[in-house]
């Protein structure tokens, strides 16, 4: 009878472990590009960015990572322009936010949103997409409203789901 428990017992500890590992929360996979920020004094600083274009992946976001390098960051796109929301739900790293018109500019900056924070941080006006990096960058890399993005913006936008 011993035997049988122990049997038993390791059975139905693989079977839960698969249902875990099944339902645990992992990095979803995505494409990413090369997004260059111009600042007004001609001063150009690029960033490679995820794009999340489904639905899923755009909740997802940087979810659950702790690593970000400064010269990466993640892109949320609008199929057109509106009032972007966000929050730093299971977000474990800093960020700053860079949102950007249809423009192409910057017109808001939000600057080192604080991790697990639940506070809802919005665009003060509609706009085409918001990047997030590392906390810090807006400071070390000077950036100010009406600076200029260069992003094909184009080549994503019939992908998304939004």
């Amino acid at each position: 009878m011993p035997k049988y428990g122990v049997w038993l017992s390791l059975i139905v500890g693989v079977v839960l472990g698969l249902f875990a590992w099944q339902y645990a929360p992992r990095p979803v996979s995505m494409p990413h590009d090369v997004l260059q920020i111009v600042t007004q004094d001609h001063r150009k600083h690029v960033f490679m960015v995820d794009i999340p274009l489904t639905v899923a992946q755009q909740h997802y976001g940087l979810m659950n990572r702790d690593v970000l390098a400064a010269d990466h960051g993640m892109i949320f796109i609008k199929s057109t322009p509106k009032i972007i929301s966000l929050w730093m739900k299971n977000t474990r790293i800093p960020l700053d936010m860079v949102f950007i018109d249809d423009h192409s500019r910057i017109v808001f900056l939000h600057e080192n949103a604080q991790p697990l924070d639940l506070t809802v941080i919005s665009s003060p006006q509609p706009v085409r997409a918001v990047v997030e990096l590392k906390a810090g960058q807006i400071v070390a890399r000077g950036l100010h409203l009406g600076d200029e993005i260069k992003f094909p913006f184009k080549k994503y936008i019939r992908g998304l789901e939004n």
